[in-house]
């Protein structure tokens, strides 16, 4: 068969491009979208001043148990240099409150960025991630965004509701 024959035969079959509107219209396609939760929005202005407002609570002269007081004046001194220095780009970056100021009370260094800073101040933030090193030490230490979320489970509390 010819393709002249060919076409004279779809022609004839009523495949013409010129009668597709004779035709019976396909039922319109309408995507599936799941529903996604999604975390609800926080104004970072808001969010830093609740912050600051617990941050200028903390005694730096006396410790809450189970702390020492070095330990403890360690931790209030790097959570005022990461507000003042980091809060907010970390906050638009989506860090939380766990993720920056989260600290494990019986597990020295155990918690995340402030627990474990340790007086660092050469920090690193890139894609949700946070990397420093100490003076006295070669090695890079880091924790993520969302790390501190997933310790709640683990005894993980904010440096502000120690002691209380």
């Amino acid at each position: 068969m010819s393709w002249r024959e060919y076409a004279k035969q779809v022609q004839g079959a009523g495949h013409n491009r010129h009668d597709r509107h004779e035709s019976p219209g396909d039922d319109a396609v309408v995507p599936v979208v799941p529903i996604v939760p999604v975390a609800p929005f926080q104004d970072p202005a808001r969010v830093l001043k609740v912050w600051h407002s617990h941050l200028s609570a903390l005694d730096f002269n006396r410790a809450p148990e189970p702390f020492e007081l070095n330990r403890w004046r360690q931790i209030v001194e790097d959570a005022h240099w990461l507000y003042e220095t980091w809060a907010a780009q970390l906050v638009r970056d989506g860090w939380s409150a766990h993720d920056i100021f989260g600290v494990l009370p019986w597990l020295p260094g155990g918690g995340v960025l402030l627990d474990r800073l340790q007086g660092a101040r050469n920090l690193k933030l890139e894609g949700g991630k946070a990397y420093w090193s100490w003076p006295w030490s070669s090695v890079v230490m880091q924790t993520c965004r969302g790390a501190g979320d997933g310790l709640v489970s683990s005894g993980l509390v904010l440096a502000w509701e120690i002691g209380k």
